[in-house]
C-alpha cells in the first residue's frame, strides 16, 4: 500500500507519461487537439479505414471528415466503454450544422473496436432524442444492441 507522498509521486509520474504519449499522438497526426484522445483517435481511424480526409479546422461545427470524391461529410462520435456505465452521445446543433453521415464507434477498454455504426443524417431521429438544439442518446454495454441495432436505417461498419 502506498502512503500519501508515494501516491502523489506516482500520480505525477503517470501524468508525465500521459503527457509524453499525448505529445507523440499529436506528432504522428493521430490526435490533433489537446482534448482527451478518444475522439481524435476515432476520427483518425475512420479517415484511415474509409479513405476520408480530416476537416482542416478541428473546432468547426457540422463534420469531422469529408469524402474527397463525393464531398459527403461525416460526423464522428466515439465512446470508450467501461463495464456497464451509462454514456451520453450528443450531436451538437444537429439542425444548424447538417452532415451526411454519423459514425459512432464504441471502443472496448483497451481501444479495440467493439462496434462501429454508420447512420444517415435523416435516420438520426430514429435513434437519438432531441434535447434543445442537440440530439442525444444514452448507451451502455447492456443496452446498446437494443437501442442501436434494431432499426434498418443504420449500418454496422467493419473497421
Amino acid at each position: 500500500m502506498l502512503d500519501k507522498i508515494q501516491k502523489e509521486k506516482l500520480a505525477l509520474e503517470l501524468m508525465r507519461k500521459y503527457g509524453e504519449i499525448k505529445a507523440q499522438l499529436n506528432d504522428y497526426g493521430i490526435s490533433r487537439t489537446e482534448r482527451e484522445p478518444t475522439g481524435d483517435y476515432a476520427e483518425w481511424l475512420v479517415a484511415s479505414k474509409l479513405d476520408l480526409l480530416q476537416a482542416e479546422n478541428t473546432v468547426q461545427s457540422g463534420y469531422d471528415l469529408i469524402d474527397p470524391q463525393t464531398r459527403k461529410t461525416y460526423q464522428i462520435k466515439a465512446r470508450r466503454m467501461f463495464k456497464d456505465h451509462q454514456y451520453k452521445v450528443s450531436i451538437a446543433k444537429y439542425v444548424k450544422y447538417p452532415f451526411d453521415y454519423l459514425v459512432l464507434i464504441i471502443f472496448n477498454e483497451d481501444f479495440t473496436i467493439h462496434r462501429a455504426y454508420q447512420y444517415t443524417y435523416e435516420s438520426i431521429p430514429l435513434f437519438f432524442k432531441p434535447k434543445g438544439d442537440n440530439m442525444e442518446i444514452m448507451i451502455s454495454l447492456s443496452n446498446y444492441r437494443k437501442k442501436l441495432e434494431n432499426i434498418e436505417n443504420m449500418n454496422i461498419l467493419a473497421l
